[in-house]
């Protein structure tokens, strides 16, 4: 299976566009203030309303944000998934369940091997694995410790430091289904380098598994 793709940090309508005429499967908007790839709610809706109808899925990240916001930030942009990227617990997700009817990606950071034990405890639609940090909640632009990640029985999104230089030998060692990248196709924090975007497209849809 190619995996899909996902281009997350989307700070604007022009990078949006490009993802979207370039058939990208996922967009992630983050709502996490302490990011340099913030976007804030009103924004990301504009940015939203303007593409209007389209296949694209539209993610919004969220890092320990009360449930009363994610909530209101999902209705208020037309959210597809919620990203949950933070430290929160088991009951979080069973009350978003409650209150909304998005499908849940849940982000793992992958550290060790007990790691993969959180993923029993959480009820999520698909689980994305990033490379750990103790200061950052993603985009840090280190490569994820993908040799850890196996025996997996859930459909998952991996991230962590994924390049043009080094997409193409991780999916191939675990064959996720869908690949989610930030920083690593970006000029700066928050601003996409399209010819990267392009290049990552190409290395993905053209691995022969």
């Amino acid at each position: 299976m190619i995996p899909k793709i996902k281009i997350c940090g989307i700070t604007n309508y022009a990078d949006a566009k490009f993802c979207i005429n370039n058939e990208i499967d996922y967009i992630g908007f983050i709502f996490y203030e302490k990011s340099p790839r913030y976007i804030t709610p009103e924004n990301a809706r504009n940015i939203i309303l303007k593409i209007g109808k389209t296949k694209i899925q539209f993610v919004g990240v969220f890092v320990n944000k009360s449930l009363e916001d994610v909530v209101h930030i999902s209705n208020l942009c037309g959210l597809d998934l919620l990203q949950i990227h933070g430290d929160e617990n088991v009951s979080y997700f069973e009350n978003i369940k409650k209150f909304t009817d998005k499908k849940i990606i849940k982000t793992i950071k992958i550290k060790d091997e007990n790691s993969l034990l959180k993923m029993k405890l959480i009820g999520a639609d698909f689980f994305l694995f990033d490379s750990f940090s103790k200061r950052k909640y993603g985009g840090s632009g280190i490569e994820i410790n993908y040799k850890q990640i196996k025996d997996i029985n859930k459909l998952f999104f991996i991230a962590g430091g994924l390049n043009i230089d080094n997409v193409e030998k991780i999916i191939k060692s675990i064959n996720p289904y869908a690949v989610d990248i930030s920083s690593g196709v970006e000029k700066k924090p928050g601003i996409k380098d399209y010819n990267k975007i392009f290049e990552i497209i190409k290395i993905i849809r053209g691995v022969n598994f």
